[in-house]
C-alpha cells in the first residue's frame, strides 16, 4: 500500500524524549502523513481501528484504504534513526586500518593519496553510491559527512545523498597545510570553493526519521529471546524491551535493522 498517505506503526515503540530518559511503549501506535513525512501521532496503546487512529489525530474522517498498517512482531521494535555526526565519506576503503600510526603518519601513508584520487567526479559517483548505501543500511538517517578538497567531488557525494534519501550536512575539506603538494589547495582557492559548495548544502528538517528493528532477523548476531534468561525472566514487559535494546545497541549489527525511514519515506528495506 505505498499508495497510502498515511502509515500506522503498531507494537513498540522505543525513544528517548530528554537526557537520561529512555520511554518504552510496548504496544503503541504511531502515524505519519507520507504528504508531508511527519508524525501525527502517537498513542500509548493501539486499541482503535487504522483509520479511527489516524482519524483521532487528524481531526477529519479518515478512509480504510488511506492507511498502510506495519503491525511489528514480538521481536520488533520502532525507534528513532541514528545520527552520525563525524564521518569521512571517501576513507571507507580502509576502514580500520593503520591503527598502528600516529596520525600524520597514517595521513601520508593512507589518507592524502586516497583522496586526491576523488578529483576523478567518476570514481566519486561510483564510490560515494556505496559509501551511503552502507551507511543507511546501518540505520544512519541524518550524518555530517566531510568530502575532499575536490568541489565538483563533493557536489557528487551530495547529490547521491539526495537521490538515496539520507539526510545529512556535506562539508568541503579545506587543505592549504601539513599535505602534501598533490593533495592540497591555496588559501584562496579553498575560501572561493567552500563559498560555493555552501549554495548546495542539504538542510535538516523535523521529520519521520526512523528505524524498525528486527531482534529475531536471520543470522542475527543476537540471541533469542528464548536464549537469553534476562529478556525472557524479566518482570515486565518494559524492563525485557529494555534489555533488549542493551542487547542492540551492543551486539546487533546492520542484519537487525529491516526497514529505514526518512522524511517519512522508506529508504532502505532488507
Amino acid at each position: 500500500m505505498a499508495s497510502a498517505q498515511y502509515v500506522l506503526f503498531v507494537g513498540c515503540i522505543v525513544d528517548t524524549p530528554s537526557m537520561g530518559q529512555l520511554r518504552i511503549r510496548t504496544s503503541g501506535a504511531l502515524g505519519v502523513d507520507r504528504s508531508t513525512g511527519r508524525i501525527i501521532g502517537v498513542s500509548e496503546q493501539a486499541d482503535l481501528s487504522p483509520a479511527d487512529q489516524i482519524s483521532s489525530w487528524t481531526g477529519q474522517p479518515v478512509a480504510s484504504e488511506a492507511v498502510e498498517t506495519v503491525k511489528l512482531t514480538a521481536d520488533q521494535f520502532l525507534m528513532p534513526g541514528l545520527i552520525d555526526t563525524h564521518t569521512h565519506a571517501p576513507q571507507f576503503s580502509f576502514l580500520g586500518i593503520g591503527h598502528d600510526l600516529p596520525l600524520m603518519d597514517w595521513l601520508n601513508k593512507y589518507t592524502f593519496k586516497h583522496e586526491s584520487e576523488f578529483k576523478d567526479t567518476d570514481l566519486a559517483r561510483r564510490f560515494y553510491k556505496d559509501v551511503i548505501r552502507r551507511v543507511v543500511r546501518n540505520g544512519v538517517t541524518f550524518a555530517a559527512y566531510y568530502g575532499t578538497i575536490h568541489l565538483d567531488s563533493n557536489c557528487v557525494l551530495a547529490d547521491t545523498i539526495r537521490q538515496i534519501g539520507q539526510r545529512a550536512y556535506v562539508g568541503k575539506v579545506c587543505m592549504d597545510a601539513n599535505s602534501p603538494a598533490y593533495y592540497s589547495e591555496s588559501t584562496e582557492e579553498s575560501l572561493r570553493d567552500t563559498e560555493e559548495f555552501q549554495l548546495g548544502s542539504l538542510d535538516a528538517n523535523k521529520l519521520f526519521d526512523a528505524l524498525v528493528v528486527d531482534m529475531s532477523a536471520p543470522n542475527s548476531p543476537v540471541p533469542s529471546v528464548q536464549a537469553t534468561p534476562a529478556v525472557r525472566d524479566a518482570e515486565s514487559a518494559d524492563e525485557a524491551w529494555r534489555l533488549r535494546l542493551e542487547q542492540f545497541v551492543f551486539l546487533a549489527d546492520d542484519r537487525n535493522i529491516s526497514r529505514v525511514y526518512v522524511g517519512g519515506k522508506l529508504i532502505h528495506s532488507a
